[in-house]
């Protein structure tokens, strides 16, 4: 089932414009290579590869949804829900629940 539209369309070039800054941010929780993020949320893995600028979204190692210039592409419907709230964290670099948490500095 493909999704296209220009709202998926704005989420992916939010997410590659700011692949650096989510780098940074995400260093302490994900693997992060020179072209690639990779985070995980057992069962789910989500893979940023910034050379084919595509999202991939896994689940125990099979691609259940793409993100790309397209738009969306979801393979497994009931996957939905986490896609668009993986999504909402990515394009909401200060999304409460994936936000890097602060040290308190006492």
């Amino acid at each position: 089932m493909e999704r296209v539209t220009a709202e998926w369309i704005t989420t992916w070039n939010k997410i590659f414009d700011s692949y650096d800054i989510l780098k940074k941010m995400l260093s302490e929780k994900a693997i992060c290579c020179k072209d690639c993020i990779e985070i995980f949320d057992p069962p789910y893995t989500i893979r940023i590869q910034k050379k084919d600028k595509t999202v991939y979204f896994q689940l125990d190692g099979r691609v259940v949804a793409l993100l790309n210039k397209q738009g969306l592409q979801v393979i497994s419907d009931d996957i939905g829900e986490f896609v668009d709230e993986w999504c909402t964290a990515l394009t909401s670099l200060g999304f409460k629940r994936y936000s890097v948490k602060r040290r308190n500095r006492e």
